[in-house]
């Protein structure tokens, strides 16, 4: 079963409720059936919790944990953001600032990514820019590196070739991106 795409929202309980009661109900119908089930397979980072301590489950499928995307922030899960993309301002006007990431470079399906560290919201994406906007964009200088939170880290990795990984003694390394493309 799969139902990872199940955030927040005043239908999650329910469609939760339903995917167990239908796994559930799959599980019961294959052991009357005589047939093996060694491997069962459930939900997501965003639904994790919902299925720890179900006994018939062998497997959670929390993969975007490791990275955190913005919309799985209020869910109460044990961590945190550890992925962004560096983006360089390249323009400013007034209460804006055009930065030199777009839809080619961060990955954006699940909606615009956010600032970080800045007191602003990113009011539109193209392929190859970010404008930001509000208040705090006055602070930024043209040349000055953002970071950018993707909402959708999936595709955001299968966009680069390498990554930058920070190590304990806070030393950054660079690492291929080995799945690069290989979605199908």
């Amino acid at each position: 079963g799969y139902e990872g795409r199940l955030r927040t929202g005043p239908e999650r309980a329910t469609a939760v409720s339903d995917a167990r009661a239908t796994l559930r109900e799959c599980a019961t119908g294959f052991q009357h059936a005589g047939l093996s089930l060694d491997v069962v397979s459930v939900g997501g980072t965003s639904t994790m919790r919902d299925w720890q301590g179900e006994g018939f489950v062998t497997e959670i499928q929390a993969g975007s944990y490791a990275f955190m995307e913005h919309d799985l922030d209020g869910l109460g899960l044990p961590f945190e953001s550890a992925a962004w993309v560096r983006a360089t301002v390249i323009s400013m006007h007034g209460q804006r600032a055009l930065v030199d990431a777009g839809r080619k470079i961060i990955g954006c399906e699940y909606g615009p990514p956010r600032a970080i560290g800045i007191d602003a919201s990113v009011c539109s994406v193209s392929e190859e820019h970010c404008v930001l906007a509000g208040h705090a964009v006055k602070t930024l200088t043209r040349g000055q590196v953002i970071r950018l939170r993707p909402s959708q880290i999936r595709t955001t990795f299968n966009l680069h070739d390498s990554v930058w990984l920070k190590d304990g003694q806070g030393l950054y390394v660079s690492a291929p991106v080995a799945a690069r493309g290989a979605s199908t």
